[in-house]
């Protein structure tokens, strides 16, 4: 008799459909975010991440190693202003496969990497991890690691 539930057959049958999953959700977070935008282009507010000018910061930043940020404190970002919002909402579709992949790999339980972020001023932009703090988000966590440099005066 074959053993459909430990065979191979199985695994990429809920593979298949983890992706499927991942990409509606992918889909979901784009919708939401293009309504926001929207009602924020009526309004006259902003969506947009705050981006981080590099040239104002001072010469020398001093690591602060692995801490827990809460991931509502993350505010801006050192490079990818276009694709995402202020809510970290994916705001183009290139980047579709990419946040699949990371959704996929955190539902499977996959340890990933702590995100990198700056603090400066008081806000923590994103260097490295905007995927993984659009998904994050989008699953409802709250906290998150980051390898974290602080700039101050």
């Amino acid at each position: 008799m074959f053993d459909y539930k430990n065979s191979p057959l199985n695994r990429l049958s809920e593979d298949g459909h983890r992706r499927y999953m991942m990409q509606q959700m992918f889909q979901q977070q784009v919708n939401i975010s293009g309504r926001k935008n929207l009602m924020a282009r009526i309004t006259g507010k902003k969506r947009n991440l705050i981006s981080l000018n590099r040239e104002e910061l001072p010469a020398n930043g001093r690591y602060l190693g692995i801490q827990i940020v809460n991931i509502n404190d993350i505010r801006g970002t050192e490079n990818r202003s276009t694709e995402f919002d202020n809510d970290f909402l994916p705001k183009e579709a290139h980047i579709e496969q990419r946040w699949i992949n990371v959704a996929s790999a955190m539902v499977r339980g996959v340890t990933l990497p702590p995100v990198d972020l700056i603090l400066a001023d008081g806000v923590y932009y994103v260097r490295d991890g905007h995927h993984r703090i659009s998904v994050m988000r989008a699953l409802g966590y709250e906290l998150l690691e980051a390898s974290v440099t602080i700039y101050d005066e």
